[in-house]
């Protein structure tokens, strides 16, 4: 999109989202290490609402009006192989034709904190106990482009990551097809 700069189009790059609620002070000691490690392609660190936070994934990035698929999962820990295989399966996805908006975004989340010193049965994510949470995500503007696009995720990106998952996912951030019932029983 015009918010990145013109020598990265149609590379895959890695967008980190924080949030530190708490004092502001406390919040820039704590992600000063990630401030001072590489040069970003873009800055936005700064103090934001949490209704803009929760905001972050839609339009642009994800505009409305599109088709799509999701599919998530569960890990318990971050490991070296599933970041690798992460990586690996995003730098096959599809590439947009110029002037179209599909994308492909795999956004993995970290669980800790007061979210993990709930018991899992009292919240709206029963998630085995797991560390982290992610979620592949298709987006594209054209239903001749489904096999493309949704098929990429449904068949490659998602197969791929669960294999390196444990084995429960959110159910409201999964299209589910007649024959997953037995990935989704444990609900």
């Amino acid at each position: 999109g015009p918010q990145f700069p013109a020598d990265i189009k149609d590379q895959l790059i890695v967008a980190t989202i924080f949030a530190y609620a708490g004092d502001l002070g406390q919040g820039e000691r704590v992600l000063s290490p990630v401030r001072s490690f590489g040069t970003p392609i873009r800055d936005s660190i700064k103090p934001t609402r949490y209704t803009d936070l929760q905001q972050v994934f839609e339009s642009p990035l994800l505009p409305q009006n599109q088709r799509g698929f999701e599919n998530s999962g569960f890990l318990p820990d971050m490991t070296d192989a599933f970041i690798n295989e992460a990586v690996d399966a995003m730098n096959d996805s599809p590439v947009p034709r110029p002037g179209e908006h599909n994308v492909v975004v795999l956004p993995i989340s970290g669980m800790g904190g007061a979210f993990l010193r709930f018991d899992e049965s009292s919240t709206a994510m029963p998630r085995g106990n797991a560390q982290f949470y992610w979620e592949a995500i298709s987006s594209h503007a054209r239903e001749e482009d489904d096999a493309t696009w949704i098929g990429f995720v449904e068949h490659t990106l998602v197969p791929r990551l669960r294999a390196l998952s444990g084995p429960q996912t959110y159910l409201n951030h999964n299209n589910v097809r007649p024959d997953d019932q037995a990935f989704v029983e444990w609900a």
